[in-house]
């Protein structure tokens, strides 16, 4: 007696179901004992109990439709970091390139008017004493304008302008730049409308590169010759500061104190404050 008998199984791989249908297979011979028919029947029947088919399996083979498209999606992923990973490098080139023509564009102003300092001024001429011209209606000509002439910035307009180049330093945080920028600054204005902000902002800089004691000397300037200026009240707050930092709270006690009493409605007062409670 001849037998056919058929396959199928189902195959779980990485969450998807895959269905495999075996060949018919003929199977000459006497009839299969009883024990075995049953055994037959049984796996007939526990692969029955698996279900349907998925409606995505056609004929044994599996289409994965879900597969293909978290691949595609992966790929787009992929493109969208690559493309982004060059417009960041590209806005960090335009960044660093920005500072360093902001840098290079204060130093060349700073030497300017440095040099342009440097000058002779031209004296004023002497008044002469000789007896009065007889043709008292004659008019004296206009001084005529030589090939040498030059525009030059008004003081106040120069001056601005040189510190205007060093704070431009910090701001392109070229700072040893602007340390020597506001040294120049203060060697030409040594008494000038931005002199107690170039000082402040020269121990700033030099707090920042650790150099306490030449901070607190440009400081104690500020505090001692401009006691009106605005910054008088943030220079009295980096001494305490500074003092602190340097292993000294008795006198980062007396500098915060000397701001609260001559300074108590200011916001460096709140400060330091905070400070001596903390």
């Amino acid at each position: 007696m001849r037998i056919k008998s058929s396959f199928s199984a189902l195959i779980l791989i990485g969450g998807v179901q895959f269905c495999f249908a075996l060949p018919q297979v003929e199977d000459a011979g006497d009839s299969l004992p009883a024990s075995s028919a049953s055994q037959n029947s049984s796996s007939s029947g526990y692969l029955a109990s698996t279900g349907p088919v998925p409606s995505n399996v056609v004929g044994g083979a599996n289409t994965v439709p879900n597969v293909t498209i978290n691949d595609e999606l992966l790929t787009r992923l992929r493109a969208l970091e690559e493309q982004l990973q060059a417009l960041q490098g590209r806005v960090d080139e335009l960044q660093h390139s920005l500072k360093q023509n902001q840098s290079e564009q204060a130093q060349q102003f700073l030497i300017f008017n440095k040099k342009l300092a440097e000058l002779p001024r031209p004296s004023p001429a002497p008044v002469q004493t000789s007896a009065p011209v007889k043709n008292a209606s004659a008019t004296v000509a206009a001084p005529k304008k030589t090939a040498d002439s030059s525009v030059i910035l008004a003081p106040d307009a120069q001056e601005k302008a040189t510190y205007d180049a060093a704070y431009g330093l910090v701001s392109a945080k070229a700072y040893s730049d602007a340390i020597e920028a506001f040294q120049g600054y203060l060697s030409i204005y040594p008494s000038g409308k931005y002199t107690p902000n170039a000082y402040y902002w020269l121990a700033e800089l030099q707090a920042n590169q650790q150099a306490y004691p030449s901070a607190l000397k440009n400081l104690q300037i500020i505090v001692d010759n401009y006691p009106q200026s605005p910054k008088a009240p943030d220079a009295l707050l980096k001494l305490g500061m500074i003092s602190q930092r340097m292993g000294d709270p008795a006198k980062a006690k007396q500098w915060f104190e000397r701001l609260i009493k001559e300074y108590p409605d200011s916001k460096s007062a709140k400060s330091a404050k905070q400070y001596m409670s903390a």
